[in-house]
């Protein structure tokens, strides 16, 4: 089979043979596959049929050789943006997050840092986003992840598919440090957050994840820069003021006139 099998792993049946054979195999025959494949894998991994048996490949690297020429083959930001828009590629793509430790990636880790704004509006890329964050422990890495969410969060919030990042990073940072910041943003731009389709429910989540003192900090927030008349002639902004009064225990008639005094 050496010399074909990037004809092989894209076939209908051969895919299939193929993942059962690495499966089989020891690391030293993994290399051999992988240094006749590997420069290819990045425009494979969106086949259809190719992406399987090179997701094989990826959940049985062990070592540093085969980490390398899996990720020698997304040496390039465009690359990795490419496979992650694709339905089979984004597959790929998690599996080399998920499977490779991360301090044996961290050029890709840079390199994806560059789109991650782009794949936080995709439904794949989103999915894609996720995975990086739940498997990235550098701080720095981290802090640079934040950052990007933060200089873009609006927009993110208020995208059908980011909303769901921002929410996923919510509960995944809520007790952190990272957290104190992603809910200083959610506080500062509750208002705009409130009133939107898609973003009204990162709103929800923080005020179900909220304790009684973050609760009262985010009124007092809205009280004082007079967002709060604003969101409750707004349907979705309404529904949100009432929640989070409810849940400080406060009668919903009159409860703006009270608070103001």
């Amino acid at each position: 089979m050496n010399g074909t099998f990037r004809e092989i792993i894209k076939s209908k049946n051969g895919n299939y043979s193929c993942s059962d054979l690495f499966k089989n195999c020891n690391k030293t025959q993994r290399i051999i596959i992988l240094k006749e494949i590997y420069n290819t894998l990045s425009e494979d991994c969106t086949d259809e049929y190719g992406t399987h048996p090179i997701q094989t490949l990826i959940e049985l690297s062990e070592c540093r050789e085969e980490y390398k020429l899996i990720l020698s083959s997304f040496n390039d930001y465009n690359i990795i943006l490419r496979s992650s828009l694709n339905p089979n590629g984004a597959y790929v793509i998690q599996k080399i997050i998920v499977h490779i430790p991360e301090r044996c990636r961290m050029e890709f880790n840079i390199l994806f840092l560059k789109i991650l704004s782009i794949l936080s509006m995709d439904v794949f890329g989103v999915c894609i986003v996720k995975k990086f964050i739940a498997y990235s422990k550098n701080e720095s890495l981290v802090k640079q992840v934040l950052n990007l969410i933060l200089n873009n969060f609006v927009n993110i919030s208020q995208n059908k598919y980011g909303n769901y990042l921002i929410q996923y990073t919510l509960e995944h940072w809520w007790n952190t440090q990272e957290g104190i910041f992603l809910k200083q943003e959610c506080i500062s731009k509750f208002h705009i957050l409130a009133g939107n389709h898609f973003s009204f429910y990162i709103c929800n989540l923080f005020i179900k994840l909220s304790n009684q003192k973050e609760k009262k900090l985010l009124m007092i927030s809205l009280i004082k820069d007079r967002t709060i008349t604003f969101l409750a002639n707004n349907n979705k902004g309404n529904i949100i003021i009432n929640q989070l009064m409810n849940s400080l225990r406060m009668e919903k008639s009159g409860n703006i006139i009270n608070i103001h005094k």
